[in-house]
């Protein structure tokens, strides 16, 4: 199955980036504080942070620094990259609070978590 944001037309892709932003200003109207950028590098075969702490709302980047392809795949099944290539990147946005443990599909011994309060 096609995860939705790969499916979105760029009309759809513009709504849900305004109605982001009008999100993302009332939350910090109300002092919350503005969604942040994490970066997990993939590199040596590990994910670097091994562990990720971010809040609901925040983007994570994963990026592929080896020379063969990896994943980051949630071991629950809620989400995957798919196979990204040297250089590739793939991002997600954090949304429901909890414990993420994940892998790489192709090298399960890579192991990473992530941490949404």
């Amino acid at each position: 199955m096609m995860p939705m944001w790969r499916t979105m037309t760029r009309s759809a892709a513009a709504i849900a980036a305004i109605a982001m932003a009008g999100g993302i200003a009332y939350a910090q109207a109300r002092g919350a504080p503005a969604p942040r950028r994490h970066d997990v590098r993939i590199e040596a075969f590990e994910f670097q942070p091994k562990e990720l702490r971010v809040a609901a709302g925040d983007t994570i980047v994963w990026t592929n620094r080896d020379m063969v392809p990896h994943t980051a795949t949630d071991r629950s099944g809620k989400w995957d990259s798919g196979a990204l290539q040297k250089a590739g990147t793939w991002k997600m946005v954090a949304r429901t609070a909890g414990t993420y443990e994940y892998e790489c599909a192709l090298h399960p011994t890579m192991t990473g978590t992530i941490v949404v309060r």
